[in-house]
């Protein structure tokens, strides 16, 4: 039974009860007009939106840009404040501090998000959970340790394996980031700054040629993220433009 305030029981004026439930009915709007308040507090909602430049002339083309290689690193590496200079950066490198993988194809899924209920007044909460990268590896690496000593004929065949298995074997103690085909390198970071940590995955994989001709084998896996390792940011540095071979 719906009562509204121009409702009347009976012939004569609202009893006692209809007008108990005109006030419980106000004080519940009053309270939840106050409780919906609550989320734009002056203190937090006193800023200034980034506007649209001012000067020069917007470039409405998309932005190109195509990552390649992915970055391994030990998560005890003290990486530098800044990235300007080439020596230091370069250093991480030359030390064996920070690896990169070959060329490799990589496919970077949608972040994976879980929705969470605060109250009933406001949308729920959309939580980052998981982003995951699909990568294969499909060159093989035949490695002469110390071609002045070793035959050609005794070369490691399979130096991609011993170096991926390196990378399975210390998954639970690595660090990542991604190098773009244009030099640009991004460390992989949680949203307070931190390197992110991730579940490393891969296996041997075929794929069969036309006309029976055999099969490719090549390495394919996976990185989980838990949470989202890009974050709208730009590159830390760039490897083209320090100067920096890998």
């Amino acid at each position: 039974m719906c009562l509204s305030k121009h409702s009347v029981i009976g012939r004569g004026h609202p009893t006692k009860t209809h007008q108990a439930i005109l006030r419980l009915q106000g004080s519940l709007q009053t309270n939840f007009n106050s409780f919906t308040k609550m989320y734009c507090p002056t203190a937090c909602a006193d800023f200034t939106l980034l506007g649209l430049p001012t000067g020069g002339c917007p470039d409405n083309s998309p932005r190109v840009r195509t990552p390649s290689r992915l970055a391994f690193m030990p998560c005890s590496i003290e990486l530098p404040s800044v990235y300007t200079d080439a020596a230091v950066v370069g250093e991480l490198f030359d030390t064996g501090g920070i690896v990169v993988s070959p060329p490799i194809k990589m496919v970077i899924s949608d972040p994976e998000q879980q929705e969470i209920s605060i109250n009933p007044c406001t949308p729920p909460y959309q939580l980052t959970t998981r982003r995951m990268l699909s990568i294969e590896d499909r060159t093989k690496w035949e490695v002469i340790d110390d071609p002045a000593t070793t035959p050609a004929n005794e070369a490691n065949k399979f130096y991609d394996y011993a170096w991926w298995k390196d990378k399975l074997n210390r998954r639970s103690f690595l660090r990542y980031g991604i190098v773009y085909c244009n030099g640009d390198f991004k460390f992989l970071r949680t949203d307070d700054g931190q390197l992110m940590q991730a579940q490393l995955n891969l296996f041997i994989a075929f794929e069969e040629l036309q006309n029976n001709s055999g099969m490719i084998e090549f390495k394919k896996g996976s990185i989980a993220f838990s949470g989202d390792p890009l974050k709208l940011e730009g590159p830390d540095f760039n490897l083209v433009t320090l100067g920096i071979e890998v």
